[in-house]
């Protein structure tokens, strides 16, 4: 689960660090991306990431189900800043709430195994796991 969390992790997009005045004080949270409403088709999903070498998983609040994060490279970038500040081993899941699509299209490579794919549009915030998470 945690290799799966890390997938998703690389696989959302977008760039930034500052922090988010509207998280709840919460010093360790950031804010990632604009504060645009989600285009149609779209939604925000929160849930686990975990990025890594070859592995950028996200599991929404709620499901069971281990989806392939597909992200620019602008988000991977925003993941490893995440990765850097919330974590201390590799592959540790971290909070993310996110703008994107979930399909259960399979894809190719790495994402194959998986339950389908994530298309990340946006990075709205990232949280070390425990400090934010499903039930606020």
């Amino acid at each position: 689960m945690a290799v799966a969390c890390a997938a998703v992790v690389l696989a959302l997009g977008c760039g930034g660090d500052a922090p988010d005045p509207a998280a709840g004080g919460d010093e360790n949270a950031v804010s990632v991306g604009d504060t645009q409403a989600p285009a149609v088709g779209q939604r925000v999903i929160r849930g686990l990431c975990v990025v890594g070498h070859e592995v950028r998983t996200f599991i929404p609040c709620g499901s069971n189900k281990v989806y392939w994060m597909q992200t620019d490279p602008a988000g991977l970038a925003a993941f490893q800043v995440a990765i850097d500040r919330f974590t201390d081993e590799p592959f540790e899941p971290f909070f993310a709430e996110i703008e994107g699509r979930l399909t259960d299209e399979v894809g190719d490579g790495f994402a194959a195994d998986y339950d389908g794919q994530f298309f990340v549009e946006r990075l709205i915030r990232l949280a070390p796991a425990g400090e934010l998470d499903c039930d606020e």
